[in-house]
């Protein structure tokens, strides 16, 4: 199977899939991940591009960092990581019909995008095609 992979159109959201359904023929569109929000690939990207900060750690109130000179570092972003998944553990993650399997898979499995894409495609045995901008 096809899926597109473009911006979303809802300002909610920042990205979505858009694929024929093999059943109905019909045109299905996937929004994910929440607009305004760090994920993985986004937190992977900061940490590479400024100067790692070991003394970080998490807030035990809520799931942010606290941050120190606006740094994230490596355990930090691999820490709320494994707390999204926690918290997304009973989440269909396997069924790509559901927004919550392309967050998972895509947007908090590898560190880049592309990364993500190709892994999500050898597993799924599927064919991403990145329309991002």
């Amino acid at each position: 199977m096809i899926y597109q992979l473009f911006n979303s159109t809802n300002h909610n959201k920042k990205y979505m899939v858009v694929f024929v359904n093999e059943v109905t023929g019909r045109l299905n569109k996937i929004h994910f991940g929440s607009f305004g929000y760090h994920d993985y690939t986004i937190l992977s990207s900061i940490e590479k591009h400024q100067n790692v900060d070991a003394n970080l750690k998490l807030s035990k109130d809520n799931f942010l960092p606290q941050k120190r000179n606006n740094i994230i570092s490596s355990s930090d972003s691999k820490k709320r990581k494994e707390l999204y998944k926690l918290r997304h553990a009973n989440d269909n993650v396997d069924d790509l019909s559901y927004p919550g399997a392309w967050s998972m898979n895509l947007l908090w499995n590898k560190k880049t995008l592309e990364k993500s894409i190709i892994d999500m495609e050898e597993r799924y045995n599927i064919t991403i095609v990145n329309n991002l901008d």
